[in-house]
């Protein structure tokens, strides 16, 4: 069986239709995230990222993936991938006791990339 996960939820392809694993519904991206409760702004955005400048796609993670961003140039957007991290960062602040050991980790590094160099 092939799972994955939507907003944080567990789902799993039955053959025809991704489902959710705890109610076995035919998966929407109607629910909200797993991690901090919201929806996706009306625009389809992460609810705790928002809109970040020049960024393609952005994800928090929803508390069981690593956060990822995703930009359209490399050099010329570097202010926007520092930007979209710090947003990252910041939404997982509050929460840090619950994450695993390798999300720390990846949020450790993130921190070093963000504000260990070139401020």
């Amino acid at each position: 069986m092939i799972k994955s996960h939507s907003r944080g939820h567990e789902i799993y392809h039955d053959g025809n239709d991704w489902r959710f694993s705890d109610t076995g519904e035919i998966a929407t991206t109607d629910r909200p995230c797993a991690k901090c409760g919201e929806g996706p702004t009306p625009e389809g955005y992460d609810p705790c990222l928002g809109y970040v400048p020049g960024v393609t796609s952005a994800c928090c993670g929803h508390g069981v993936e690593e956060p990822y961003v995703m930009v359209r140039e490399s050099i010329r957007q570097f202010q926007a991938i520092k930007t979209a991290a710090r947003q990252v960062l910041n939404s997982f602040d509050k929460d840090r006791d619950k994450l695993s050991h390798s999300q720390w980790k990846a949020l450790e590094e993130l921190e070093d990339a963000v504000y260990g160099q070139g401020e």
